[in-house]
């Protein structure tokens, strides 16, 4: 089990890597920002000396790193999800240009299936399609749920693109602190 003095350690250094310097630690993030989790390891043991396992850098990003890493679905790559100073490809919908300033509020429609994901991910990934965040309230469609966000708050952590040819907005992952549910039953 390892100290909360450590825990604290590996995450400012896993953030420090994966956020500003990973070509000075010969760590490679592909095209969404992830990089290879058993490269992560081996680097936290080199530079940490530092004893850790799969599982429990697994525990510290899920319990407690603040929500601010992911893991990819089958675990074998890990990123920072936001607060970056390099860039890479986030794989931006075509015809998206990076905006320093939103509305204040952005709303999207989602399955209300959905939700318990958000909350598992601890924020909205927006790397599939199907999801608009527009500047106007959507009409409410069966089986789905508004959600509000606090873009003005979220921009300051996250970058956000916009399109003019279909007045939409992008952004890969908005952090649950910045969206605002309103469940409506129809």
């Amino acid at each position: 089990m390892l100290e909360k003095t450590k825990i604290a350690e590996i995450k400012s250094f896993l953030a420090f890597v994966l956020r500003h310097k990973p070509h000075f630690y010969k760590i490679k993030l592909d095209s969404e920002g992830f990089a290879d989790f058993n490269k992560i390891i081996e680097l936290i043991k080199q530079n940490k000396k530092v004893e850790i396992s799969k599982e429990e850098l697994i525990d510290i990003i899920k319990t407690k790193s603040g929500g601010i890493f992911q893991l990819n679905s089958d675990k074998t790559k890990i990123k920072a999800r936001s607060g970056h100073s390099i860039i890479y490809n986030m794989n931006t919908p075509e015809g998206f240009i990076e905006i320093n300033i939103v509305p204040k509020y952005l709303y999207c429609l989602i399955y209300k299936k959905e939700i318990m994901s958000i909350i598992q991910n601890k924020g909205l990934n927006l790397s599939n399609d199907v999801i608009k965040l527009l500047e106007i309230k959507p009409e409410l469609e069966e089986n789905k749920s508004i959600l509000k966000i606090d873009s003005e708050k979220a921009i300051k952590t996250n970058k956000f693109y916009y399109n003019s040819n279909t007045k939409e907005y992008f952004c890969k992952f908005i952090p649950t602190q910045f969206l605002i549910l309103n469940v409506q039953l129809i």
